[in-house]
């Protein structure tokens, strides 16, 4: 408007500015183009940037929310977007909900091209199937598959469902939360889809139709959570896990709704399994454990339910039975095999030795829930008193002591790192073998762990706090040096003296008192002090500088816990 009224010379001296300012702006591009030429990541081949783009996708996230924050990267130049669209793995991660169109699914579906897919559904009750009907369609291209779809669902897309799909090897199926009905069955289109490839099946609160055919036989790994069996079901349960020859992991959470009727006749084996974790009534484990005959070294956890004490007892004869071929005992102490236990509140464990270093990940672990106070009395079977390590961090000892079992440990762990559990009054009352409080030993004093040669502090807090109305009571740390002098001045009268003490990452232990240790017994310490306080969870920790000296007389640098 204002330059149709202008005169002719402004007129063209507007036009001149602007085609300066078209050709400035080409300019721009050029030089744009020019350092995206130059820079590093532009000499990156295709190939190699797709590579970059597939690992900031999983850096962005792979959830339903994130699926497509990767795609970013195809505003940053045309590059960028030509290699992001001709890239079929990048689009072979789909996500399909209820808020997901046809026509982002099928986007994903073309550009994926032939790759292999992974792909979760996720959806109750639609108001449209055909989002769900066309990403099933393609299920046979499925490296990885994960439903978590109402029985209507299934029905509904049961013509798409494909007979055979012969990538897939990772199966997940879910029952929705919000689905009500008491008993819901695995889902026919999938029972009946023939998958050759299959390794991990995964299934969470469904009914399983318990028997020798349920399973396709190439799983490796079974995980079944959140499942009502009927006791009587057990032996068909057994012979469903025994027909997987090629099984390596087992995680079975299932609630028995009806005592066993029916004891499992004979032993099945399964010779490739290295974990196995059962969540169920205490009731049926020994059946289950003395069912299976598992290769050593297997790992096995057990979160039992456990009401009745005295169920316990045929508990600790079946795992008794499956460790004592691995147990690390006498003149075979310096071969592989378990070697030590560790108690902890609610939990036992039993750690393995390979290639003479022991390892963090326990052997087996068993939690009791319902009554943690009988978990310990599985220490009494005979084959356990002999492992040579022990390590405990409780609040409180169980009475009797557990320590009373094992007769042949030389080496026992107090605490944990990087805090633990255990008070100062805990060891000592541990050690004597009483209950609680500042204790000395008398002539009635039962000596426990007699064969013990040392002792490793972690993580413990030197000074005992007690709380009341008004103020918080600190017990000095010398004290609990003093109580621990004692108790090795009285092992050594007794003839089961502790030749080493270890100190590591424990809090407001000085050197003064090191020192007055040292009076009694070597000391091993890491010259780290932690100074813990009570208004705050921070905590401060530095190192005393310069050296230290080990119980053979030589001098150890120590290096600051950061």
């Amino acid at each position: 408007m204002i330059e149709s009224s202008a005169s002719p010379g402004l007129a063209a001296t507007l036009q001149a500015i602007d085609s300066q300012i078209e050709s400035h702006k080409a300019a721009i591009r050029d030089l744009k183009n020019r350092r995206n030429g130059i820079i590093p990541v532009a000499q990156l081949p295709p190939e190699l940037l797709a590579r970059v783009f597939l690992w900031c996708r999983y850096a962005m996230g792979v959830d339903v929310k994130s699926q497509f924050r990767w795609t970013l990267v195809r505003k940053v130049c045309r590059r960028w977007n030509e290699v992001a669209i001709s890239s079929p793995e990048l689009w072979s991660m789909i996500y399909v909900t209820q808020d997901l169109s046809v026509k982002t699914v099928k986007t994903c579906l073309e550009r994926s091209r032939m790759a292999l897919l992974d792909m979760r559904i996720f959806v109750s009750n639609p108001l449209d199937y055909n989002v769900f009907s066309l990403a099933i369609s393609h299920a046979y291209r499925a490296r990885m598959l994960q439903l978590e779809m109402s029985e209507e669902t299934y029905e509904a897309v049961a013509p798409h469902f494909p007979s055979f799909a012969p990538n897939l090897q990772r199966l997940i199926l879910q029952r929705p939360y919000n689905f009500v009905r008491s008993k819901s069955l695995l889902p026919l289109p999938v029972t009946r889809c023939d998958m050759p490839a299959l390794r991990y099946l995964s299934l969470d609160r469904y009914q399983i139709p318990w028997g020798p055919d349920t399973f396709p036989k190439s799983i490796t790994c079974l995980i079944v959570s959140s499942t009502p069996v009927q006791g009587s079901e057990l032996p068909a349960l057994i012979q469903a896990i025994a027909s997987l020859v090629e099984l390596e992991c087992l995680r079975l959470q299932v609630t028995f709704v009806s005592p066993p009727s029916v004891v499992p006749v004979g032993q099945h084996h399964l010779p490739q399994m290295k974990e196995l974790t059962l969540d169920t009534d205490i009731r049926f484990v020994p059946l289950i454990l003395d069912s299976l005959v598992l290769p050593p070294p297997v790992k096995i956890s057990l979160f039992v339910h456990c009401h009745h004490g005295d169920l316990v007892n045929a508990l600790a004869s079946s795992f008794a039975t499956k460790l004592r071929p691995l147990l690390v005992t006498g003149c075979a102490k310096g071969s592989d095999g378990i070697d030590g236990v560790c108690l902890k509140d609610g939990e036992i464990q039993f750690s393995m030795r390979e290639s003479g270093v022991v390892k963090d990940v326990s052997h087996l672990s068993i939690s009791l829930i319902g009554a943690a106070s009988k978990l310990y009395s599985l220490c009494a079977e005979p084959p356990l008193r002999e492992l040579s390590r022990m390590m405990i961090d409780l609040d409180h000892i169980p009475r009797p002591s557990p320590m009373l079992a094992f007769q042949n440990v030389d080496t026992l762990v107090l605490g944990r790192d990087p805090s633990a559990v255990m008070t100062t009054k805990t060891v000592i009352s541990l050690l004597l073998n009483v209950r609680k409080g500042r204790k000395v030993a008398s002539a009635r004093t039962q000596l426990v762990l007699p064969k013990l040669k040392r002792i490793d502090l972690v993580g413990i807090n030197f000074c005992e706090r007690s709380f009341d109305e008004e103020q918080v009571l600190e017990q000095p740390s010398s004290l609990f040096i003093e109580d621990l002098c004692g108790v090795l001045r009285w092992r050594e009268r007794t003839g089961a003296k502790v030749e080493v003490v270890s100190i590591k990452t424990c809090y407001n232990v000085y050197e003064v008192e090191i020192a007055t240790l040292r009076e009694v017994v070597a000391v091993e310490w890491d010259g780290v002090v932690q100074s813990s306080t009570v208004d705050s969870d921070d905590e401060e920790m530095h190192s005393i500088p310069g050296s230290d000296t080990s119980s053979d007389g030589q001098e150890v640098s120590h290096t600051p816990v950061t």
